[in-house]
């Protein structure tokens, strides 16, 4: 039934609690716990099932009904991916004390194919019609969403998702806990973590956000421009294609680049993507940039063109993925998925945080008064080779405390310490000397691939017990089909149907998932203790790291009880090696600290003074600062630019005008070019906003 009285929301609520166990669903109007809205939760046990909208009839909430239920802790509450809905209930102030099992998670350990969503696993186990989510359009924007459904329809829905939910956990709990009883406690208690982690948002620096808006935005388009004078300097009758294809469509850029000339430059297609399409990739451009000169079809030589794009590729990505969607915002929060990956890593989108150049993570900083204290595994999945390959020199290594294995294969190869890094990382990855190649030197052609292929020998003859443990997780794919972490999980492989590209990746999941699954298994069972302490101070958890935010005068205390805790996650596994945390405190997530500054009042008329002559606008209507600030009002809030001792550029970032800010990222850009000298502190008498600043850097 929907419920459209308190009366028939307490009859469902006492149902569950005399069943003892109930399987729960939100729907919700996003993804984002923090962000978006709680419409109705779903409940199902032996005896009924009902949906509960937000309010009932009369506008009377159901929030006292739900908090006796999920604080009842003689209950055993089942979701499908609870933490999902369990952050939007925690975020309406719901407390959970009751027990919660999660079907997702028991999936996860059993399903041999990977795939565990809950309708798909309905539809195979009891052969379950598939329900589509309710959806309307929407009068003003025209989006079909859930929120304009018709109610019947959405608590349908989501009483059909909590019925299948219960009967996934009455067919799947007994096998999972008996098969996988460790790994499955993890991934239950996982779910406290994860949900705390996606109620609390970290703050951004929105001045220093707007300078590198700013910064990246010009440099975009001088790269930009210069792929188009290249183009049009080589190639006359192509002058015009500026103005006729896009630049960051693929399609158009393949047409001008493999069509035969006059249409186009008639380049040699040296990759293609997996559909069979010329490559327009990093990866392509490389390529062409290393092809001979005799497999050009024209007089012109290209590589000065290739080599402009791929400069301007590389920086549109940049921009469009780590700047220009932080534009504007002060705070940011991600989701996280633990299903997603084979490893068992969180996986982090909208936004992803995974590989946030550090450049960005200046963006990210900690409250007033608050500091991050980030915790780092030092070279994790090396010391988790050593366990598994019980390579004597590695275990004696990491054993001593003093062992660097990326500078002893520098050493034995004679090669850089990051070519050394990426051989290492690279055979434990599982990659073949083809792939190695592309790692060290861009391109995987016969010359890099025979070096390569010499630097792996030369490493298993340096290491033979890494080649036994590698040659012996392939012949695992085939016998017994599976192969396990630390912890107890497994990861399978269907080799029935596999191809040879199918049955090779298979072989380097199968090298790669005891490495970085343990990995996970590891940072996993950390989080998992870390909570009992610092629940609310949760904020991220990328790779092998985990961050903290919590009071300045508490970081140091904090800092020395995520090292014991995280270190000790190993010798809870029987790690063969000592693990090593790394701790840093610091008023952001960058390692280094950015340059960003707002005024103090007193300041704000020796800066429009330095300012006065500075114009802004376009050349048809130039307006000078100074007129901005004697005759409108305006007041400028921050600057930003580089603090090295030289002349540079320098950016107004935020100001007001008549109370109301201006955003001068977007139409409002101000450059000062070899305007100031910031040693001279008379001239430019502005306060840093982070505390304690160190030795600053310049980031543009």
């Amino acid at each position: 039934m929907v419920c459209g009285t308190i009366a028939e929301v307490r009859r469902l609520v006492a149902a569950c609690r005399k069943a003892g166990t109930f399987a729960f669903d939100v729907e919700t109007s996003g993804l984002s716990a923090y962000n978006d809205d709680l419409l109705g939760v779903g409940l199902a046990s032996g005896l009924g099932e009902g949906y509960i909208p937000l309010e009932c009839e009369g506008g009377l909430s159901v929030q006292a009904e739900l908090e006796s239920l999920f604080g009842d802790d003689k209950l055993l509450a089942i979701a499908h991916r609870a933490y999902f809905d369990k952050s939007f209930l925690m975020r309406r102030g719901i407390k959970f004390k009751c027990k919660v099992a999660d079907t997702k998670a028991i999936a996860y350990l059993l399903e041999q194919n990977g795939r565990t969503g809950l309708k798909y696993l309905a539809s195979m186990h009891f052969g379950m019609p598939r329900f589509d989510m309710p959806t309307s359009k929407c009068s003003c924007c025209g989006k079909s969403r859930i929120v304009h459904a018709d109610l019947l329809d959405v608590g349908y829905y989501c009483m059909y998702d909590c019925v299948e939910t219960l009967n996934l956990y009455n067919y799947f709990s007994d096998k999972a806990a008996t098969m996988f009883n460790k790994p499955l406690d993890v991934l239950t208690d996982l779910v406290k973590p994860i949900a705390n982690l996606m109620l609390h948002p970290v703050k951004l620096a929105p001045y220093y956000v707007n300078y590198l808006y700013c910064n990246y935005l010009r440099d975009l388009r001088y790269k930009k421009d210069k792929v188009f004078q290249v183009l049009g300097e080589a190639f006359g009758q192509l002058e015009a294609s500026g103005d006729l294809f896009n630049i960051n469509s693929n399609a158009e850029l393949a047409k001008v680049l493999y069509t035969e000339p006059p249409l186009g430059l008639g380049l040699p297609v040296l990759s293609t993507t997996r559909s069979g399409q010329p490559g327009v990739d990093v990866r392509a451009f490389l390529n062409l940039i290393n092809a001979s000169y005799d497999k050009f079809r024209t007089d012109v030589d290209p590589k000065p063109l290739i080599k402009a794009l791929t400069s301007y590729r590389k920086a549109n990505k940049l921009f469009t993925t780590y700047i220009e969607p932080y534009q504007g915002k002060k705070e940011l929060l991600t989701q996280y998925d633990i299903y997603r990956t084979g490893t068992g890593r969180l996986a982090s989108s909208h936004p992803n945080l995974q590989n946030v150049p550090e450049l960005m993570r200046g963006a990210i900083i900690a409250k007033p008064g608050y500091v991050f204290v980030s915790a780092d595994y030092s070279q994790l999945e090396l010391r988790l080779l050593a366990h598994f390959s019980k390579e004597p020199e590695l275990v004696a290594g990491y054993n001593a405390g003093t062992f660097d294995l990326h500078a002893e294969v520098a050493k034995k190869l004679n090669i850089e310490r990051r070519a050394a890094k990426s051989v290492n990382f690279g055979i434990a990855y599982g990659q073949t000397e083809w792939g190695l190649a592309y790692n060290l030197y861009g391109i995987a052609d016969k010359k890099y691939v025979f070096i390569a292929r010499k630097y792996i020998k030369d490493y298993f003859a340096r290491f033979p017990c890494i080649k036994k443990f590698i040659v012996g997780q392939r012949a695992k794919v085939k016998e017994p089909g599976y192969v396990t972490t630390l912890l107890g999980r497994r990861r399978y492989f269907d080799t029935t149907t596999a191809d040879r590209s199918t049955y090779r990746h298979y072989q380097r999941a199968a090298i790669n998932t005891p490495i970085q699954g343990s990995g996970a298994d590891i940072i996993n069972m950390a989080l998992v203790e870390l909570n009992k302490y610092y629940g609310e101070a949760l904020r991220l958890q990328i790779h092998d790291e985990l961050v903290l935010e919590v009071k300045e005068a508490d970081a140091e205390s904090t800092a020395a009880r995520m090292k014991v805790v995280m270190e000790a996650a190993g010798k809870n596994l029987g790690l063969l090696v000592p693990l090593v945390v790394d701790i840093r405190i610091s008023s952001t997530w960058a390692k280094k600290r950015p340059v960003y500054y707002e005024r103090s009042d007193k300041d704000v008329k020796s800066i429009t003074d330095i300012l006065g002559k500075v114009e802004t606008g376009n050349q048809e209507n130039r307006v000078h600062i100074r007129d901005l600030v004697d005759q409108k009002g305006l007041v400028i809030t921050g600057i930003s630019g580089p603090v090295d001792g030289s002349f540079g550029e320098f950016y107004i970032v935020a100001a007001t005008l008549k109370d109301k800010e201006i955003n001068f990222a977007s139409s409002h850009l101000v450059i000062i070019s070899k305007l100031l000298k910031i040693r001279d502190k008379d001239a430019f008498p502005v306060k840093a906003m982070i505390t304690k600043p160190a030795k600053y850097y310049d980031i543009g």
